[in-house]
């Protein structure tokens, strides 16, 4: 697993701590795995992303442009492995 702490000065708001705290940012590897019944080929992506996580206690906290960012390496990656199933097709993407 890949692990880069970067700190940021940005606070937001931790649902296990239910409170604002200080947070970093950590570089990882992610793993997404679909099983074939929904609109993606049963496949396996692995995606390097960056991911928020509480200075406090340790927990992943929601940070909307780090997770828009990782939607838009997914979905590259779907489309350039051609995965979403064929009736999905120019509905998505």
């Amino acid at each position: 697993m890949l692990t880069i702490f970067s700190f940021s000065p940005k606070q937001t708001y931790c649902d296990n701590c239910e409170k604002t705290q200080k947070t970093y940012v950590k570089k990882e590897l992610r793993m997404f795995n679909f099983d074939g019944n929904g609109m993606i080929k049963a496949s396996s992506i692995l995606i390097k992303t960056k991911l928020r996580f509480c200075l406090v206690c340790g927990h992943m906290v929601y940070d909307d442009k780090l997770d828009n960012k990782m939607s838009k390496k997914l979905k590259r990656q779907i489309t350039k492995r051609k995965l979403l199933k064929e009736e999905y097709r120019g509905h998505l993407f």
